[in-house]
């Protein structure tokens, strides 16, 4: 598109545009951890609100609703829960019944996650945004390693709005933690991979 601008225009207001940009990212990236840090604060609000009063803190599908009567099982003690008369009639998606038992079909990953956050009293739809948060230093840090600090700035602020980080973020999904890991074994195995070596980059 901006190819199809008139030279003059493109070379003028984009250029301004672009250099205030540029002004921008260099006067946050002065004092870049406490850019960090609210970012991740205004994050965390931003995606608590969003879980309680866009999503309602409900299970909005299938998955979410597996995992999170999984969670509720465990905390109960138990592996699964006995099947109840007419049970047939309440068939669910990834829930199974089987000779008597009530179980989710979901392995034990995020569930276990969401587990350890009910015995440490934080309710399921707080877990999502808290690690949504927690997200924020972490891309940038594994973003500064490999890239110029604006281009890592940059990529931050592209991620933290969009919709798929942000109603991911907001639920009860396993996708929040899945991007967590992948940042950090992706940083992992990088720096590995610059260091020869293999016990980081495994």
């Amino acid at each position: 598109v901006a190819l199809l601008i008139p030279g003059a225009y493109a070379q003028g207001t984009i250029g301004r545009a672009y250099d205030r940009l540029v002004g921008t990212c260099d006067r946050l990236l002065a004092r870049s951890w406490l850019t960090t840090a609210v970012l991740s604060v205004v994050t965390f609000v931003v995606l608590a609100w969003m879980a309680n009063d866009v999503l309602l803190r409900f299970p909005n599908s299938g998955d979410e609703y597996g995992y999170l009567f999984q969670v509720r099982a465990w905390l109960e003690g138990r592996a699964w829960f006995p099947a109840l008369p007419g049970q047939d009639f309440f068939a669910f998606g990834h829930i199974r019944v089987l000779d008597g038992r009530v179980f989710s079909v979901f392995p034990p990953g995020w569930p276990a996650v969401l587990f350890a956050a009910g015995l440490a009293g934080v309710p399921a739809w707080l877990v999502n945004p808290m690690l949504g948060a927690v997200t924020v230093p972490v891309f940038f840090a594994a973003a500064r390693r490999w890239y110029e600090p604006r281009v890592a700035l940059v990529g931050l602020v592209a991620m933290l709005v969009s919709a798929f980080f942000l109603l991911n973020s907001a639920s009860h999904y396993a996708h929040t933690t899945t991007l967590l890991a992948i940042i950090v074994f992706a940083a992992a195995a990088l720096r590995g991979s610059d260091g020869d070596s293999f016990a980081l980059g495994a």
